[in-house]
């Protein structure tokens, strides 16, 4: 067209890219490629004036000599615009002759239009190519999916504001037993048994309505209904998700009848297990507290005293036996625990005679180690707490026992009591914590504390135990309300702490700051330890 409308022999239409020119159009020339510098278009890319006239390649001294121009047949005229796509420019359309001419004005507009007609073209062939990549990507992507939706296991069924079925994957189908055609655009309550399914449509309209979300975005445990009426429960997690016709929602259904038979298998089995150790547990006792009486007559023998070497081997059998009856009051509480059997007597409990009667209890152990016990709540009014006396007691004794028990040699102990609103705990609750300058435990390991029988590696060390305490601890604390806290680090010390309701409307003052340690410092938030609120 180029070449017509100027009446030039030659004519081009080429690429240029740092090396070299690609010619994808031509007229009077055989042309294909040639290296970028030995071309005109290359000088015509960056022409000041956008564009390259020559009216006489010989009187430039630029193409005097170029290959092109020697000869008889060489270029002697060149008119060149460039071809730009997004600004940049990337080739040009060009005329040429064998003779030199001069252009009009209107020829040199006629050869710009038609080089902005190429951009257009090109611009428009780009976009073309780009759309059919983006469709095939699209297209790929949806088969994607598709497969992904058809071979996965959970069930996936979309709806959309109206509570219409629009997809229903292979898995649906085997959880349902309907096919896809046999539910597709009808109501999804079909799936589900009653209430719920009279139910549905009217939440669906008010989480439309209000956005409160009851099933959207939380996971839940829910039930469906089958093709053939029988029901099954399923864990179900739905999604909002907004396509070109509008919202819809996604819903992931994972059947969890297998998961609830088994659940229902180990809860029977735990029952059993704890009602033998329960019934085990009051077997083994009769005869160990026939062994503990019997060896402390002995001891106590005036009418035939023992020898000394006697006495060392009696004296250790009731030991062993004090031991082993400890062990299996212990193992006989976990099992009641777990079986929802251990009574309580919840009341308001006063804190004062209680911390004082386990003090009372532990000093004697204190005292032969040599360890110092700090109480730092004598003087401060304490209140009550809504609890069990006696577990309480036997909360707090553990915790003192455990305190001297993994002391170093002439350490301390620090009581502190605080009242609701002065600690970190839970509202409306009493705080009690013991505070040791023990060994310590490492941050990674305080977990293992509440697994049974676990002692961190003291088994075989000298100190007694039965690796259960604590976890008795912990779950009477948080069966009478309260919450189990723990924080130890390696060479500095523990602190265990537990929680209780405050009995009655005891008044709350306004929040302390952290708790100190035993060596003075102020920690971060101890960890908890036990059931998640």
């Amino acid at each position: 067209m180029a070449a017509r409308f100027l009446q030039a022999p030659i004519a081009l239409l080429s690429f240029i890219d740092a090396d070299t020119l690609c010619v994808k159009a031509r007229t009077g020339i055989g042309l294909d490629r040639l290296p970028r510098h030995q071309t005109f278009c290359a000088y015509t890319l960056d022409a000041p004036e956008n564009r390259l006239l020559l009216e006489d390649t010989r009187q430039d001294p630029r193409f005097a000599d170029h290959p092109l121009v020697a000869g008889p047949s060489g270029i002697r005229f060149y008119a060149g615009y460039p071809i730009r796509i997004d600004g940049q420019a990337v080739g040009t359309l060009c005329v040429m002759d064998t003779k030199p001419r001069t252009l009009t004005e209107e020829e040199r507009e006629t050869l710009g239009e038609l080089a902005a007609m190429a951009e257009k073209l090109l611009m428009a062939r780009l976009q073309a190519f780009e759309y059919r990549e983006a469709m095939n990507r699209q297209e790929a992507l949806a088969n994607e999916l598709q497969a992904i939706l058809e071979t996965a296991a959970a069930g996936i069924i979309r709806i959309d504001t109206r509570g219409r079925i629009q997809s229903f994957n292979r898995a649906a189908e085997r959880l349902f037993g309907y096919r896809a055609s046999d539910v597709l655009g009808k109501n999804v309550s079909l799936l589900m048994p009653a209430p719920w399914a009279e139910a549905h449509d009217g939440y669906l309209e008010r989480y439309l309505r209000t956005r409160e979300a009851r099933v959207i975005g939380i996971g839940r445990e829910a039930r469906g209904r089958r093709a053939d009426g029988s029901e099954f429960p399923f864990h179900l997690a739905v999604s909002e998700v907004t396509f070109a016709d509008g919202i819809h929602f996604i819903g992931i259904l994972s059947d969890t009848s297998a998961l609830h038979a088994a659940m229902e298998e180990a809860q029977h089995a735990n029952r059993a297990k704890s009602e033998f150790l329960s019934r085990m547990s009051h077997e083994l006792r009769t005869p160990l507290n026939a062994i503990i009486g019997f060896s402390q007559l002995l001891l106590q023998g005036k009418r035939e005293p023992l020898s000394e070497r006697q006495r060392r081997h009696v004296a250790q059998i009731h030991r062993s036996g004090q031991h082993l009856l400890a062990l299996v009051n212990d193992v006989l509480d976990l099992a009641r625990i777990e079986a929802g059997r251990l009574s309580f007597s919840l009341e308001p409990v006063a804190l004062r005679p209680l911390i004082d009667e386990t003090l009372e209890l532990v000093a004697p152990l204190a005292d032969e180690r040599g360890i110092r016990v700090f109480d730092h709540s004598q003087g401060a009014a304490l209140g009550q707490v809504w609890a069990d006396f006696t577990r309480t007691k036997q909360v707090l004794l553990n915790l003192l026992s455990n305190a001297v028990k993994y002391n170093r040699p002439d350490g301390e102990i620090h009581l502190r009591v605080l009242p609701p609103g002065e600690h970190e705990g839970p509202a409306g609750q009493w705080w009690i914590e013991v505070a040791d300058t023990g060994i310590g435990i490492e941050p990674e390991r305080l977990d293992e504390l509440f697994q049974p029988f676990s002692r961190l590696g003291q088994e075989r060390g000298p100190v007694e135990g039965t690796g259960i305490g604590l976890i008795i601890a912990r779950q009477l604390v948080e069966q009478m309300g309260g919450q189990f806290v723990v924080q130890s680090r390696p060479g500095e010390g523990s602190r265990f702490a537990f929680t209780l309701p405050a009995a009655a409307d005891e008044a709350a003052p306004s929040r302390a700051p952290r708790l100190p340690t035993p060596n003075g410092r102020t920690d971060d938030t101890p960890a908890r330890c036990g059931k998640k609120t």
